[in-house]
């Protein structure tokens, strides 16, 4: 857990000034969410040897997927009341997801027994959350009519 933090933490910091150089976002949403599903690949598979591994490569997608969706909020309008008003729904709706996660995770590995099929939910979110970056790091401004 320890090293997916501290890889989560460099690319927190990283993403976000490369994505504000960046005209479209999207080869950038694509590197994140395919780090994240390759290291849960690695979860996946379980080796022991490639846990670490695994745990740092979720880290750098996380970190770097986290980074950019907050980036998308004021990359994809022209003023910060515009920000802060497309960020109020998808956010509070990411947060409600966050809290019930660890609980519909727990649920889903109590009544199965082992982990693959929680570790399979994730690739499967994740590879949704792929197709939704690749359309939100398109370079569009949002207009609030």
């Amino acid at each position: 857990m320890s090293l997916m933090q501290f890889s989560f933490i460099i690319f927190t910091f990283i993403t976000p000034i490369i994505a504000g150089n960046m005209g479209s976002q999207r080869s950038l949403s694509i590197i994140a969410l395919l780090l994240y599903i390759i290291g849960l690949f690695g979860l996946v598979q379980g080796s022991s040897i490639l846990i670490p591994l695994s745990a740092i490569i979720i880290g750098l997608g996380a970190g770097s997927a986290f980074s950019l969706v907050m980036m998308f909020f004021t990359l994809r309008t022209s003023s910060g009341y515009e920000a802060a008003e497309l960020s109020g729904i998808p956010q509070s709706v990411g947060y409600l997801l966050a809290a019930v996660g660890p609980i519909l995770f727990g649920g889903v590995y109590d009544l199965t027994t082992n982990w693959t099929t929680p570790l399979v939910m994730l690739i499967v979110t994740s590879i949704i959350c792929l197709f939704t970056g690749i359309g939100a790091g398109r370079n569009i401004v949002i207009e609030n009519k």
